[in-house]
């Protein structure tokens, strides 16, 4: 149901949503499917080898042993998707990032792909990348690159105690580093790929693969089929790396279901259902499905935009895909940034997605709903300078470039719907809050926006309704056992056990379910009232049905009686 005339609201308007009970933490969503363990670690199983890779860099630097250090531990961290180590040259400092077994191949191709893409089309401090293995059955025993070692401090060391001329020019900075970002455009959204036909070679502009373990054939055909778009000469578009689309907590989608699109609506699409084809389960994308909707509806209002509107639907500018305190290196006496790291997220996407700020500079929010957290309004800024610096960085943006400003600023709306997309799953996720909070906060405001995309009353009662059955399917889920034990007492030997919901209106409104250990059922919305039976199927006699006395609203102690009759 769209819209929300008066008519179709008398049935909702007088429900008081404060005594609802929340059904929803009467789920047991550890039986979803999204999750896989959140202790998971990435590199479980994963055996590296430091004095192997100490021998690959004095081989690839030309040094004996006793002319390399040993390897010295920056990033270590556990859980994460990188560990980081520095060795120590005669002459220079060099990095070994090693990469965990999350996207292999994928995620390291694109990296480096986008890390020399950057030092050929911009004058931005990328780190040189000497040498790299994309492949993991190397002797290091893990994927790796060799890279320069970057000047600086991490900004999240020193900002607090930046003075107001340092911050001016950090302000500067990264304007200059947005803008050149933004200049660069694709027709289309994803990773960026080294063209799959070229050949390592030392004299190439781009960065040798190590000889030592070459693609093999596989690696090589999944790069051909999987990245096949141009969008120069020597480089491609191929499977994107979104945060959200590489939590290794969760079923990650393959590189196959990350595939570049080639609109705003496709990549929206493809956040929300967590890969095409989807990997959520159905009451995740229930609501995510919203987020694309809510996006096309307020695309209608900036027709004529060349970045809101439905004309921007094929506008890509490149962007890091995880700027952060931790990842952009500056200079402690001057406040300028030396280097910009941890490139694997980098890709092409809508133009207002490129361009939120980060750190103190992330104004998202402070100005708009994220996630379920208000906006912030700027309470923090309670500094003298803060208004003056953010009046500063408005003003750079501005005059560097008219379009990143309108972006920044205007892209608010559209960044807050897209976190909701990329949101965890159930029961982390709080989607429906943001639309529901959205909705009553009156960010849609209809006298100037017109009626609000969908229904949203009768919305959350059918959310409230999907949360109250599956508390009750999951219950008789565990009834089903003892059911099944119970008929085996009886003298039958059960194959399986189903859950079927009857409507007690029409027989045909019936729907029956089957139920398996691991997942939630997926139906379309019935209203009360309604009966949960019980069916078994016997390898000996036709379908039994098994009366559970409950309606919705309540789920009594499992009490059934065994019934002869066919269903």
């Amino acid at each position: 149901m769209s819209g929300s005339s008066s008519a179709s609201l008398d049935w909702t308007e007088s429900v008081d949503w404060s005594t609802m009970v929340d059904w929803s933490t009467m789920v047991d969503w550890s039986t979803m499917v999204d999750w896989i363990d959140v202790r998971k670690d990435p590199w479980a199983g994963v055996n590296v080898d430091l004095n192997a890779l100490h021998a690959i860099v004095c081989e690839f630097f030309r040094l004996s042993a006793a002319q390399c250090g040993p390897a010295v531990t920056l990033s270590e961290q556990p859980k994460s998707y990188a560990r980081v180590y520095s060795f120590q040259l005669p002459t220079q400092s060099v990095v070994a990032r090693l990469v965990a077994p999350v996207k292999p191949l994928f995620k390291t191709e694109s990296e480096v792909a986008a890390m020399d893409y950057l030092r050929c089309h911009t004058g931005l401090p990328v780190p040189i990348v000497y040498v790299y293995c994309s492949q993991s059955s190397n002797p290091v025993g893990a994927e790796w690159l060799l890279m320069e070692h970057m000047p600086g401090v991490e900004l999240g060391e020193v900002w607090d105690q930046f003075n107001y001329p340092q911050k001016q020019t950090l302000a500067r900075n990264l304007v200059n580093f947005y803008d050149e970002l933004f200049r660069l455009k694709a027709d289309g959204c994803g990773g960026l790929y080294h063209s799959p036909n070229s050949v390592d070679d030392f004299d190439l502009s781009r960065t040798p693969r190590w000889l030592g373990a070459p693609l093999s054939a596989e690696s090589l055909r999944l790069l051909r089929s999987l990245c096949g778009h141009s969008i120069s000469s020597g480089h491609r578009l191929g499977p994107i790396h979104d945060l959200s689309l590489i939590n290794f907590h969760l079923v990650m989608p393959t590189s196959s279901q990350t595939r570049p699109v080639f609109s705003t609506d496709e990549y929206v699409k493809l956040i929300s259902n967590n890969g095409n084809p989807p990997t959520r389960n159905d009451w995740d994308l229930m609501v995510r499905e919203k987020c694309l909707v809510l996006i096309q509806s307020i695309q209608k209002l900036y027709r004529h935009s060349p970045f809101f509107g439905s004309s921007a639907a094929s506008d890509f500018r490149f962007s890091h895909g995880d700027l952060h305190d931790g990842n952009v290196l500056v200079d402690p006496q001057s406040g300028a940034i030396t280097g910009i790291i941890d490139w694997d997220t980098a890709a092409f996407r809508p133009s207002w997605a490129t361009v939120a700020g980060f750190g103190w500079f992330q104004e998202d929010a402070e100005r708009f709903i994220i996630g379920t957290n208000s906006p912030n309004n700027f309470e923090n800024d309670v500094q003298p300078e803060d208004p003056k610096l953010r009046a500063f960085f408005h003003t750079e943006l501005y005059r560097t470039n008219p379009d990143l400003f309108s972006c920044f600023l205007g892209g608010v709306e559209f960044r807050a719907i897209l976190a909701v997309a990329a949101d965890d799953p159930l029961p982390a996720s709080k989607s429906d809050i943001f639309f529901i909070k959205y909705h009553e906060l009156g960010y849609w405001q209809e006298s100037r926006r017109g009626e609000f995309p969908w229904d949203m009353y009768a919305w959350r009662l059918m959310l409230l309704n999907c949360h109250q059955l599956t508390a009750i399917f999951q219950e008789r889920n565990r009834d089903k056992v003892a059911a099944s034990n119970r008929l085996v007492s009886l003298g039958h030997e059960t194959s399986s056990a189903e859950l079927a919901m009857v409507h007690t209106g029409d027989p045909k409104d019936s729907v029956i379910f089957d139920i398996k250990d691991s997942e939630v059922p997926s139906y379309p919305p019935l209203t009360p009232p309604c009966v949960l039976v019980m069916v078994a199927q016997f390898k000996d006699a036709p379908k039994a049905k098994i009366d559970v006395p409950n309606t919705i609203g309540s789920v009594p102690a499992m009490d059934f009686t065994l019934q002869p009759e066919f269903y």
